[in-house]
């Protein structure tokens, strides 16, 4: 962030402040004039401040969540690739050693929009949502993060929209046309060459039925980035706030991924301790 920054309307603050103020509005679902005494400012002042500050971090740090070079062209070496799917493979006796990441899509619940209703509405979870898709490494980072969608979207369709395959394919090292390294998601998604999914069918062999056992316990851990989002930034779970078109719903969701993505950086999560490994360093990650 800026040292200084100033907008618009000509209400000035400091970076430090701004940052404060974002962490204090996301992590703790305070109304605006509850905030007055704390930072010395109106509401008007403070909602100028927050929103500005918001989208700053937004516009300056969005690409480590829509460009995967961003992570394989710094601290993601091959070398950690390696240590991502050994790691994978140790904790739930998966045969393939290659797992780098595991994908899947998550919803934020909104207040339910008083136009276009069925855009937002899911279906299958009964509720109005903006879904998003993730990707998380062993390592507790989460690498990629694409959206929002409107609630009806299928998770397939969400990941052919975000280009994500394309991306491995351009920045995960290849052998003979094969990828070193894959991806694996749940049966929402398809098969491809980058993409690993659970067997289909109701005719498994056992030890079919064995590898989808194991690598569900092992994919248990997108949850938990997702439930850690969520929980660490608890204006999120207040979905009766949330209003299409009043609110930057989607920056708000981008931007405490990346605060959760820095957390994780400066102290691990579960998912990092889980599977035994550390993540990178602020430095790294933010290079």
């Amino acid at each position: 962030l800026p040292d200084r920054m100033v907008s618009p309307c000509r209400v000035s603050w400091s970076g430090e402040e701004g940052l404060c103020l974002v962490l204090a509005r996301l992590s703790n679902p305070n109304r605006r004039f509850d905030l007055e005494p704390v930072f010395h400012r109106g509401v008007s002042e403070l909602s100028v401040v927050f929103n500005e500050t918001l989208d700053v971090l937004y516009r300056t740090w969005r690409h480590l969540f829509d460009d995967l070079s961003q992570h394989t062209g710094h601290w993601l070496t091959n070398a950690r690739l390696r240590q991502q799917g050994a790691a994978v493979s140790d904790k739930c006796g998966c045969p393939l050693g290659n797992i780098f990441g595991f994908l899947d899509g998550t919803i934020q619940r909104i207040c339910r929009p008083k136009a276009h209703q069925q855009l937002w509405y899911s279906g299958h979870k009964r509720r109005h949502v903006m879904k998003f898709q993730s990707l998380m490494l062993p390592c507790g980072i989460i690498a990629h993060l694409f959206g929002p969608f409107e609630g009806r979207r299928h998770d397939s369709s969400m990941l052919y929209a975000s280009g994500l395959l394309q991306q491995v394919r351009q920045h995960i090292p290849r052998t003979a046309g094969a990828p070193d390294f894959v991806m694996y998601g749940d049966l929402g998604y398809p098969l491809e060459p980058e993409l690993l999914t659970p067997f289909r069918g109701p005719n498994l062999t056992p030890g079919e039925a064995q590898f989808n056992r194991d690598m569900s316990n092992a994919r248990i851990c997108v949850e938990w980035g997702f439930a850690g989002v969520t929980s660490q930034f608890q204006l999120l779970s207040m979905w009766k706030r949330l209003r299409i078109n009043l609110q930057p719903i989607g920056q708000y969701y981008i931007v405490a991924a990346l605060l959760f993505n820095c957390m994780t950086c400066l102290h691990g999560n579960e998912t990092s301790m889980y599977f035994g490994l550390a993540p990178p360093t602020l430095a790294e990650y933010l290079h």
